[in-house]
Protein backbone atom coordinates (compact mmCIF):
# COMPACT_ATOMS: atom_id res chain seq x y z
CA UNK A 1 0.00 0.00 0.00
CA UNK A 2 1.29 3.46 -0.88
CA UNK A 3 0.32 5.99 1.75
CA UNK A 4 0.50 9.93 1.10
CA UNK A 5 -0.12 12.57 3.05
CA UNK A 6 -2.50 15.12 1.00
CA UNK A 7 -4.14 18.51 1.90
CA UNK A 8 -7.39 19.79 1.33
CA UNK A 9 -7.06 20.34 -2.60
CA UNK A 10 -4.85 18.09 -3.18
CA UNK A 11 -4.87 15.08 -5.58
CA UNK A 12 -4.12 11.90 -6.22
CA UNK A 13 -3.74 10.75 -10.20
CA UNK A 14 -4.13 6.65 -10.60
CA UNK A 15 -3.67 4.84 -14.05
CA UNK A 16 -6.80 4.68 -16.14
CA UNK A 17 -7.93 8.18 -15.28
CA UNK A 18 -8.96 8.18 -11.74
CA UNK A 19 -9.25 11.43 -9.48
CA UNK A 20 -8.88 11.03 -5.85
CA UNK A 21 -8.82 14.51 -4.47
CA UNK A 22 -9.15 15.42 -0.94
CA UNK A 23 -11.66 18.08 -1.19
CA UNK A 24 -11.99 18.94 2.75
CA UNK A 25 -11.97 18.30 6.41
CA UNK A 26 -14.50 19.43 8.98
CA UNK A 27 -13.56 18.49 11.94
CA UNK A 28 -13.24 14.73 11.90
CA UNK A 29 -14.58 14.67 8.83
CA UNK A 30 -13.21 14.31 5.55
CA UNK A 31 -14.53 14.38 1.99
CA UNK A 32 -12.70 13.24 -1.16
CA UNK A 33 -13.87 13.59 -4.56
CA UNK A 34 -13.62 10.54 -6.59
CA UNK A 35 -13.98 11.20 -10.90
CA UNK A 36 -13.60 8.46 -13.12
CA UNK A 37 -13.85 8.06 -17.11
CA UNK A 38 -17.86 7.65 -17.89
CA UNK A 39 -19.14 10.01 -15.11
CA UNK A 40 -19.79 13.51 -15.88
CA UNK A 41 -19.27 14.99 -11.67
CA UNK A 42 -16.94 14.22 -9.31
CA UNK A 43 -18.53 12.04 -6.40
CA UNK A 44 -18.50 13.21 -3.00
CA UNK A 45 -17.79 11.30 -0.05
CA UNK A 46 -17.09 11.07 3.72
CA UNK A 47 -16.05 7.83 5.04
CA UNK A 48 -16.05 6.92 8.90
CA UNK A 49 -16.13 4.19 10.85
CA UNK A 50 -19.88 3.85 12.73
CA UNK A 51 -18.77 0.91 14.60
CA UNK A 52 -16.65 -1.78 14.86
CA UNK A 53 -18.00 -3.67 11.65
CA UNK A 54 -20.11 -0.34 10.15
CA UNK A 55 -18.55 2.40 8.05
CA UNK A 56 -20.72 5.39 7.79
CA UNK A 57 -20.67 7.01 4.03
CA UNK A 58 -22.03 10.54 3.69
CA UNK A 59 -22.53 11.21 -0.03
CA UNK A 60 -22.58 15.08 -1.05
CA UNK A 61 -25.37 16.22 -3.68
CA UNK A 62 -27.80 12.88 -4.22
CA UNK A 63 -30.36 13.64 -6.55
CA UNK A 64 -32.02 9.55 -6.18
CA UNK A 65 -31.22 7.05 -4.10
CA UNK A 66 -32.22 3.12 -3.53
CA UNK A 67 -31.70 1.08 -1.12
CA UNK A 68 -31.67 -2.75 -1.33
CA UNK A 69 -30.69 -4.83 1.32
CA UNK A 70 -26.94 -5.31 -0.16
CA UNK A 71 -26.47 -2.64 -2.69
CA UNK A 72 -27.54 1.14 -2.86
CA UNK A 73 -27.74 2.69 -5.87
CA UNK A 74 -27.08 6.76 -5.86
CA UNK A 75 -27.44 9.36 -8.45
CA UNK A 76 -25.15 12.56 -7.37
CA UNK A 77 -26.31 15.79 -9.03
CA UNK A 78 -23.75 16.54 -11.74
CA UNK A 79 -21.24 20.23 -12.37
CA UNK A 80 -24.15 22.71 -12.80
CA UNK A 81 -27.58 21.57 -10.91
CA UNK A 82 -29.00 23.85 -8.55
CA UNK A 83 -28.78 20.64 -5.99
CA UNK A 84 -24.72 20.26 -6.57
CA UNK A 85 -23.83 23.45 -4.94
CA UNK A 86 -26.15 22.78 -1.87
CA UNK A 87 -24.75 21.47 1.51
CA UNK A 88 -27.10 18.33 0.74
CA UNK A 89 -25.61 14.86 2.44
CA UNK A 90 -27.30 11.43 2.44
CA UNK A 91 -25.57 9.35 5.42
CA UNK A 92 -25.51 5.39 4.42
CA UNK A 93 -24.48 3.27 6.95
CA UNK A 94 -22.61 -0.14 5.05
CA UNK A 95 -20.85 -3.46 6.14
CA UNK A 96 -18.08 -5.10 4.81
CA UNK A 97 -18.86 -6.21 1.03
CA UNK A 98 -21.73 -3.99 0.67
CA UNK A 99 -21.57 -1.46 -1.51
CA UNK A 100 -23.23 1.79 -3.76
CA UNK A 101 -23.37 2.28 -7.28
CA UNK A 102 -22.96 5.69 -8.74
CA UNK A 103 -24.20 4.85 -12.18
CA UNK A 104 -23.08 2.13 -14.37
CA UNK A 105 -19.20 3.37 -13.99
CA UNK A 106 -18.56 3.36 -10.08
CA UNK A 107 -18.92 0.97 -7.25
CA UNK A 108 -17.98 1.77 -3.87
CA UNK A 109 -17.60 -1.39 -2.41
CA UNK A 110 -16.99 -1.20 1.80
CA UNK A 111 -14.22 -3.85 1.68
CA UNK A 112 -12.36 -3.72 4.93
CA UNK A 113 -12.83 -1.93 8.18
CA UNK A 114 -9.40 -1.93 10.61
CA UNK A 115 -8.39 0.24 13.42
CA UNK A 116 -11.33 2.40 12.51
CA UNK A 117 -9.89 2.98 9.20
CA UNK A 118 -12.29 2.31 6.07
CA UNK A 119 -10.83 0.71 2.84
CA UNK A 120 -13.22 1.63 -0.31
CA UNK A 121 -13.12 -0.41 -2.91
CA UNK A 122 -13.28 1.54 -6.47
CA UNK A 123 -14.69 -0.62 -9.40
CA UNK A 124 -16.08 -0.06 -12.93
CA UNK A 125 -15.97 -1.46 -16.13
CA UNK A 126 -13.83 2.05 -17.45
CA UNK A 127 -11.45 0.97 -14.09
CA UNK A 128 -11.62 -2.05 -13.52
CA UNK A 129 -11.35 -3.76 -10.07
CA UNK A 130 -8.44 -3.94 -7.32
CA UNK A 131 -8.14 -0.22 -6.46
CA UNK A 132 -8.34 0.59 -2.92
CA UNK A 133 -8.46 3.73 -0.96
CA UNK A 134 -8.03 3.47 3.06
CA UNK A 135 -8.62 6.96 5.03
CA UNK A 136 -6.04 6.16 7.33
CA UNK A 137 -5.71 9.55 9.74
CA UNK A 138 -6.23 12.82 10.01
CA UNK A 139 -2.76 14.63 11.12
CA UNK A 140 -3.32 18.30 11.25
CA UNK A 141 -3.42 20.39 8.10
CA UNK A 142 -2.87 16.62 6.77
CA UNK A 143 -4.81 13.24 5.92
CA UNK A 144 -2.99 10.08 5.13
CA UNK A 145 -4.64 8.28 2.38
CA UNK A 146 -3.31 4.73 1.17
CA UNK A 147 -3.65 3.53 -2.15
CA UNK A 148 -3.39 0.05 -2.67
CA UNK A 149 -3.81 -0.44 -6.68
CA UNK A 150 -1.39 -3.67 -8.07
CA UNK A 151 -0.17 -2.98 -11.32
CA UNK A 152 -1.44 0.72 -12.01
CA UNK A 153 0.57 3.70 -11.63
CA UNK A 154 -0.13 6.16 -8.76
CA UNK A 155 1.03 9.55 -8.58
CA UNK A 156 0.79 13.09 -6.51
CA UNK A 157 -1.25 15.46 -9.01
CA UNK A 158 1.90 17.97 -9.07
CA UNK A 159 4.11 15.31 -10.13
CA UNK A 160 1.61 14.40 -13.04
CA UNK A 161 1.08 17.41 -14.46
CA UNK A 162 4.74 18.24 -14.44
CA UNK A 163 4.95 14.77 -16.25
CA UNK A 164 2.28 15.80 -18.56
CA UNK A 165 3.88 19.20 -19.25
CA UNK A 166 7.26 17.47 -20.40
CA UNK A 167 5.95 14.92 -22.49
CA UNK A 168 4.07 18.14 -24.33
CA UNK A 169 7.52 19.99 -24.25
CA UNK A 170 9.14 16.95 -25.73
CA UNK A 171 6.75 15.68 -27.96
CA UNK A 172 6.51 19.53 -29.52
CA UNK A 173 10.42 19.38 -29.81
CA UNK A 174 10.40 22.20 -27.58
CA UNK A 175 13.86 21.62 -26.17
CA UNK A 176 14.92 24.56 -24.14
CA UNK A 177 11.44 23.89 -22.53
CA UNK A 178 12.35 20.66 -21.83
CA UNK A 179 15.81 21.02 -20.76
CA UNK A 180 14.52 23.80 -18.32
CA UNK A 181 11.65 21.62 -16.55
CA UNK A 182 14.30 18.94 -16.08
CA UNK A 183 16.70 20.96 -14.53
CA UNK A 184 14.59 22.64 -11.76
CA UNK A 185 13.13 19.07 -10.91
Amino acid sequence: MLVLNRRPGESIIIEHGIDLSLLSTEGHKVWLGVTVPGITSSVRLSPAAASASDVRLEIAAPLTVRVEEERAYVEVAPLGHPSHDCRTTFALHRKVGQSIDFGAELSVRVSSLARGNPSLALEGPTIGTGLVVTVIRQVGSYVRIGIDAPGRRVYRKEIWDQVVEENRAAAAGDLAALRLATSSA
